[in-house]
């Protein structure tokens, strides 16, 4: 284990959750995203307390993932976005696991092995209108749906697409819900339907969340991340979690002393300085070098240099401080949050998270 380690508080998620539902319509439920190791905050433990809470769907990137998942929530629904790969089919088959669809090909072979086992494959489709990444083109979709009916030990519960600006707000986002929206009514009169409708992720969520769709998918907001400044505007979160570490040294230094790698600092004063047991093998990336703060007994202490892959520099000069002292990386305090450290850094705010090591003590309060 590091040195640093992470608490995910249950009242944060929860009011966060809260405030996603405040946003939905009666009909509309939950995929909770978890993948990346729950954006790194430990995917069993976001999971175990949305699962306390009435949440039972979940969406993952990898099979590996959802197995992970399937230790702690043996009955949840769970969503694999990412099509598959041929030596993976086993795994869905042995856990119950919903897959992505997004070509012919892979589907036969999925339908082939399962009824090779006598069983029958969950899946959803995945319609690319406009990401320009996984998933079958809009345009082929109606045909390509159709031709999915043959295969009999595949069931299609859902269909999805995905938005690459709807936390912007643009016309794009609102032209990919009415091609969507057209393909599954044009889909419906020729008798095909889906239990399982959705396209909004966190972004969509706050701005383009349509009744048309039963599930929406919010991911960094469960979190209390802001995937814009639009959206930060717009919905209260909370930071879900304390990262926190120690302080392992301190010193004192003389004016013109540098400070770690490069040399990017040199001291401007008489200083003191504390060294904090977290770098960028925690996920505390460089980027962060010579920006930002960390807490420490109430005081900012200011990064200084480089940081390093097991160390932090900070000055602690007139801060109470000593060795073995909390210091407090990112929490739900002013100039520490997912966003703030976003901001400083030029870090997406799902890297701040995704990022951090999953080496580190994850626990739950």
């Amino acid at each position: 284990m590091r040195h640093s380690s992470l608490v995910l508080y249950r009242e944060r998620v929860l009011n966060n959750i809260n405030k996603i539902k405040s946003m939905l319509y009666p009909h509309q439920k939950i995929i909770s995203i978890v993948k990346a190791d729950g954006y790194g905050v430990g995917a069993k433990n976001i999971t175990s307390i949305l699962k306390e809470n009435g949440i039972n769907f979940f969406g993952v990137a990898t099979i590996y993932e959802a197995i992970n998942l399937r230790e702690i929530a043996p009955d949840a629904d769970i969503l694999v976005l990412s099509p598959l790969l041929e030596n993976e089919i086993k795994l869905y088959l042995e856990n119950n696991i919903i897959t992505t669809i997004t070509d012919i090909k892979r589907a036969s072979i999925i339908n082939r092995m399962a009824y090779s086992q006598n069983k029958v494959v969950r899946a959803h489709v995945k319609v690319d209108t406009g990401m320009g990444r996984l998933g079958v083109l809009f345009y082929d979709a109606k045909v390509f749906i159709k031709s999915l009916l043959e295969f009999k030990n595949i069931r299609l519960d859902g269909i999805f697409t995905h938005f690459p600006s709807a936390d912007i707000k643009d016309d794009f986002t609102l032209e990919q819900i009415n091609i969507f929206k057209t393909l599954i009514e044009d889909l419906k009169k020729d008798g095909v339907t889906f239990s399982c409708i959705h396209s909004a992720n966190s972004g969509g969520i706050v701005f383009y969340n349509d009744p048309f769709f039963n599930f929406v998918r919010p991911g960094l907001m469960i979190y209390g991340g802001y995937s814009s400044n639009l959206v930060k505007n717009s919905i209260e979160l909370k930071t879900s979690i304390k990262w926190s570490s120690k302080v392992l040294d301190i010193k004192k230094i003389k004016k013109g002393t540098s400070i770690s790698y490069g040399r990017t600092f040199v001291a401007p004063r008489d200083m003191t300085i504390g060294i904090v047991g977290v770098g960028y093998a925690d996920g505390f990336l460089s980027l962060n070098s010579n920006k930002g703060f960390f807490y420490i007994n109430g005081g900012k202490a200011k990064i200084l240099g480089r940081v390093c892959m097991d160390y932090t520099v900070v000055d602690i000069t007139g801060i109470d401080a000593e060795i073995g002292s909390e210091v407090i990386i990112c929490d739900d305090i002013d100039g520490i949050r997912i966003n703030d450290i976003s901001d400083r850094s030029g870090l997406i705010p799902y890297e701040v998270l995704t990022s951090i090591s999953c080496n580190i003590k994850k626990s739950v309060l």
